[in-house]
């Protein structure tokens, strides 16, 4: 007797997927503590300044480059001192892996992240750090509203390769919020056959 059965492959959740974020720079020279006070410490810009544009790979991993500009406001603690203002311009490369791809089936809108990577960073402010490497740690959260859109939330701690890499003033804390879309998000694969 043909009994008809079906073959289901892994689903790819995306092939591309672009944001648009609102930044929060926190340059106040205080890496690991004070890292809540928004009020004196995070320069947030006004308007959608960071792009990203993320390639999915295979089972959860990606990969993410990332531009964006900040403004940096005289009135906030940067580098431990208030009155400094400048601009602040990044260009990031990382490699991403998103627990999504783990609980996919059951839970399909909430889907956090990990980043590692690396950075460059150019300060219009800070002649001896004007110009920056880093190495990038971050975190993230994606809220799927609908199966393309969503919010995205993420915090990314870039560390300055410097002489003193732990202790030094191109250490900062870059906090992002804004919209990502994803693109060709792909159905389940399903094949079916008869047994004989």
């Amino acid at each position: 007797i043909a009994q008809p059965y079906k073959t289901i492959k892994p689903v790819t959740p995306y092939k591309w997927m672009i944001g648009l974020n609102w930044t929060a720079i926190d340059d106040d020279g205080y890496p690991f503590s004070k890292i809540f006070s928004v009020g004196q410490s995070w320069s947030i810009t006004p308007f959608p300044s960071r792009i990203t544009v993320d390639r999915y790979l295979k089972k959860g991993l990606s990969v993410e480059a990332a531009t964006s500009f900040s403004m940096l406001k005289g009135t906030r603690i940067i580098n431990g001192v208030v009155g400094a203002p400048g601009n602040m311009i990044t260009v990031d490369l990382h490699a991403k892996y998103a627990f999504y791809y783990l609980y996919a089936p059951k839970t399909k809108w909430f889907d956090p992240y990990v980043t590692i990577g690396a950075g460059y960073t150019y300060r219009t402010n800070a002649p001896k750090i004007t110009h920056a490497p880093s190495l990038n740690f971050g975190i993230g959260f994606n809220f799927w509203l609908v199966q393309s859109f969503g919010i995205q939330l993420g915090s990314t701690c870039k560390f300055g390769l410097t002489p003193k890499i732990w202790k030094t003033s191109a250490n900062y804390f870059n906090h992002t919020a804004g919209v990502v879309y994803r693109f060709d998000r792909a159905k389940k694969n399903t094949s079916s056959d008869k047994k004989r």
